[in-house]
Order: C-alpha cells, then sequence, then structure tokens
C-alpha cells in the first residue's frame, strides 16, 4: 500500500504520513488506531520488536 493509499483510506493527506513515518510529527492513538484499521493490522503491530530494542541497548552498555 502507497502512502496516498493510506491517506485516502484514514482520510489525511499523504504529506502526513509521510511526517508520521519520518517521525516529524507525532502520532495520536486514535490516529495510530485508524491507520492500523485501514491497515488491517492490529495496533500492536507497530509494537512488535520495541522490547527487543531495549534489551540490545541494555546489553551494549554492559560492555
Amino acid at each position: 500500500m502507497t502512502q496516498q493509499q493510506l491517506a485516502e483510506k484514514v482520510g489525511i493527506k499523504f504529506q502526513q504520513i509521510q511526517k508520521y513515518e519520518t517521525c516529524t510529527n507525532r502520532i495520536s492513538a486514535s490516529r495510530l488506531w485508524d491507520i492500523s484499521e485501514a491497515m488491517d493490522v492490529p495496533v500492536t503491530f507497530f509494537f512488535e520488536g520495541l522490547g527487543e530494542i531495549d534489551e540490545d541497548k541494555a546489553q551494549k552498555k554492559n560492555f
């Protein structure tokens, strides 16, 4: 799915999707919900692997 297609499904401009993707703008919980609905994935999909990143950082600090 392109940014344009996602934006159309969510009802926003594709530039806003770009800003979310590049972390220029923060995303609200309700908008994240809208995007998960449009992509047909659970909201938790966007948080997969975050625990692994934290563990990697912790291990690197110990060395």
